[in-house]
């Protein structure tokens, strides 16, 4: 059988970090919630138009279906009313996809109107099929999972399908950063073998079973 997935991410990069193995094993289609221009952390100026740059490079190496764009308010998604959101959501889950996969509500707004907005469109309506499977991703601050202690799902990953991910982070020359943080190689690579370890393999992804139609 062949799954429809869909990846839904607050911000281009989120879903490299969190579902990047699962990508380049699976074909997916990809939402981005925001993509904007923005003052950075060591006060550069990004532009919308670098990161669409960015996002088509990645997502042509990753082999991603289609890609959809909500809008421009990247790190103001909490400035549109959540109605606006969820009926956004609502026509594009229209196309009955299999798989979602969305990020964990974390400490970040955007990611917490992400999965507030996603939650609600992902409700029972009458004359839409209930999709079979639905999972929360992680984003690399890990101390942000809270509560999620359970339902853990592993995908594992070789050395080789581990540096294919981080390729494919790369492409996002606008949100790397240097360690300490997460967003680099290094981050990448010590979270999944942190995964990995849980589990008995070398190198993995994890996700939360939010829930699933056997």
């Amino acid at each position: 059988m062949i799954y429809k997935n869909l990846v839904i991410a607050p911000h281009a990069d989120d879903e490299v970090l969190g579902c990047g193995n699962f990508m380049l094993k699976n074909k997916c289609d990809v939402l981005i919630m925001g993509v904007g221009s923005y003052v950075n952390f060591k006060g550069d100026y990004i532009l919308a138009s670098d990161k669409m740059k960015e996002i088509e490079a990645c997502h042509k190496f990753l082999g991603v279906g289609k890609t959809f764009i909500f809008s421009e308010k990247e790190g103001h998604l909490d400035s549109l009313p959540e109605y606006e959101i969820v009926t956004y959501l609502d026509d594009l889950l229209k196309s009955n996809y299999d798989r979602i996969f969305l990020p964990y509500p974390s400490r970040h707004i955007d990611h917490r109107v992400t999965y507030n907005a996603v939650m609600a469109a992902l409700r029972l309506r009458e004359g839409k099929p209930q999709e079979k499977e639905v999972y929360l991703y992680e984003y690399p601050f890990v101390q942000t999972t809270d509560a999620l202690t359970s339902g853990g799902v592993y995908l594992p990953c070789t050395l080789l399908e581990l540096e294919q991910k981080i390729d494919a982070f790369m492409f996002y020359v606008t949100q790397t950063k240097q360690k300490p943080s997460p967003l680099n190689p290094d981050g990448i690579k010590t979270l999944a073998k942190m995964r990995g370890m849980e589990m008995g393999f070398d190198y993995a992804e994890k996700y939360y079973l939010h829930s699933y139609i056997l």
